[in-house]
């Protein structure tokens, strides 16, 4: 269990589950005005701090488990990595939220090769540490099968795939687990 003040913790995403059960999430308010909070599914605190979005840079999703017994014969990207974690964390037979993920990583990949030129004239700074394709890196970073639980609110319905921009939460940082 984590706690929190209630002046802190604002509101729980919860992803990569269909359902939602007691055992899964569980909020408890603490006598001294606290909230005492669980987990065992992924999910996204949103605390009143500093702004920022989810992106593709700072998300944790857990790779461990999507080469349990060897590495692709082919290394992939980092991008392609996170596209191919992202896809692993929707449902198992639904077609549409995958096929939406396909299509929005090509679009981050897409982009940024056409705007190239321009990106690696912004990277020339760098000596070469930064290229143009790490830029994908900073796109909004899907939450498959997204829950938002808002304390002393209803728990809002599910959603296939979830973005959240800094503006979504103007005094709210965030952090993963």
């Amino acid at each position: 269990m984590v706690n929190y003040s209630n002046d802190e913790l604002r509101w729980i995403i919860v992803y990569a589950t269909s359902r939602l059960f007691a055992s899964t999430l569980a909020v408890e308010q603490n006598p001294d005005g606290g909230t005492k909070f669980h987990c065992r599914v992924p999910h996204v605190l949103i605390e009143n701090a500093t702004s920022s979005a989810l992106r593709l840079n700072n998300i944790d999703y857990s790779f461990a488990d999507l080469y349990p017994v060897a590495a692709p014969q082919t290394p992939l990207s980092p991008i392609q990595l996170i596209h191919q974690r992202a896809q692993s964390l929707c449902d198992l037979w639904a077609r549409l939220p995958r096929l939406f993920l396909s299509s929005y990583f090509h679009l981050i990949e897409a982009v940024a090769e056409e705007h190239r030129v321009e990106l690696e004239e912004r990277l020339e700074g760098y000596g070469g540490f930064y290229q143009y394709r790490d830029w994908m890196l900073s796109a909004f970073a899907p939450l498959p099968r997204a829950w938002l639980h808002v304390p002393e609110e209803v728990t809002m319905p599910p959603s296939q795939n979830t973005f959240m921009r800094s503006t979504d939460f103007p005094e709210g940082s965030i952090s993963w687990n």
